[in-house]
């Protein structure tokens, strides 16, 4: 489509290509089923994207602009002019950031497709290709993302398991006297950890996995996101802790247990907000025996949902908590993950 332009008094070429027909979420937050189009604009040489939603009747009924970072609804003038004295914006490095484009309930289909831009992202291996992800090098600064609620990442042997996971070490102190106390309590409150007869190390791996979860997600309190990162043990005595201290506090509990264990580092999507976003976040994977599967104590939830875009992972080894955690948290102020339905 060639057009001119009102605001910049100059044509345009824009290229409109309908990406699918999905369900997405509306001014109120309620999720809608409508057509998602991307329009790719030239004009006086500088490039822009935009995304738009259009109902069944053609409407347009909402629009997303990466660039400038704006995503407007179709609503009445009296909820609009409210919208707008508010303050949208926190200028914490944590901050939410705008997922580009529509996001399908992924968690109904176990698949989900990312594309993560930075020019942070100019070496190979940038962002993961292991456990249930695999990552694609697009260009110099992007990469293509497949994650699925299980599989697909390396061959298990191509990513085994070193004394690292299985140690207590850095922040991932399992040996400490309250961490196993702990233990011990859940334990005597029930689960039966033992191995039957006919139980292959894998299953028995991936129950035990389980029942851990188990006792982190209910008896240990969800709390916001600070900058302190606690050792399992007062996580425990406290029971209390954010997504960070949980994951440690996790993998933890999975090592005294025999268990290998990773922290899984990146970013989680929040589909089901007016404003869909994703956050820096971090959750845990362990080694059944056989391959690296993804837990997580602060959802509601077993099964891990394809909800998220993993960037590296640690055994947490290191006295130096903190430095794992950069890779991710570097790429906050400059970049941008959008989302499909389907293969880009």
């Amino acid at each position: 489509v060639s057009y001119l332009d009102p605001f910049q008094m100059a044509f345009t070429e824009s290229r409109l290509e309908a990406i699918a027909e999905s369900e997405t979420v509306d001014f109120e937050g309620a999720y809608q089923k409508w057509l998602e189009i991307e329009n790719r604009s030239v004009t006086q040489g500088k490039t822009s994207n935009a995304f738009l939603w259009l109902d069944p009747s053609g409407l347009i009924r909402k629009t997303y602009t990466p660039g400038i970072d704006r995503q407007t609804f179709d609503c009445d003038p009296v909820t609009a002019r409210y919208v707008i004295s508010k303050e949208e914006f926190d200028a914490s490095v944590f901050k939410d950031m705008p997922l580009l484009g529509s996001y399908p309930k992924v968690s109904d289909s176990g698949t989900a497709f990312f594309r993560i831009t930075s020019p942070l992202l100019s070496q190979d291996g940038s962002v993961s290709s292991r456990t249930n992800q695999r990552a694609t090098r697009v260009d110099q600064k992007s990469w293509d993302v497949q994650v699925t609620s299980s599989g697909l990442g390396v061959d298990p042997d191509q990513d085994p398991v070193d004394a690292s996971m299985l140690a207590s070490a850095g922040l991932i102190d399992w040996k400490d006297p309250v961490v196993n106390r702990w233990v011990e309590s859940q334990k005597a409150l029930g689960e039966d950890l033992q191995p039957t007869e006919t139980e292959q190390v894998s299953e028995r791996s991936r129950r035990q996995a389980v029942v851990a979860r188990k006792w982190i997600a209910k008896g240990v309190e969800r709390l916001e996101l600070d900058r302190n990162l606690q050792p399992p043990a007062i996580t425990l005595r406290d029971r209390k802790g954010d997504f960070m201290d949980q994951a440690i506090a996790l993998s933890a509990v999975l090592r005294s247990l025999g268990i290998p264990s990773r922290i899984a580092i990146g970013f989680r999507t929040e589909p089901s907000t007016v404003r869909p976003t994703f956050q820096f976040y971090c959750w845990v994977e362990y080694h059944d025996s056989v391959a690296w599967i993804p837990i997580d104590s602060f959802i509601d939830s077993d099964l891990v949902p394809a909800d998220r875009v993993k960037i590296s992972e640690s055994a947490m080894p290191s006295i130096n908590a903190y430095e794992p955690f950069l890779s991710a948290i570097r790429l906050m102020p400059d970049v941008e993950i959008s989302a499909r339905a389907r293969k880009p």
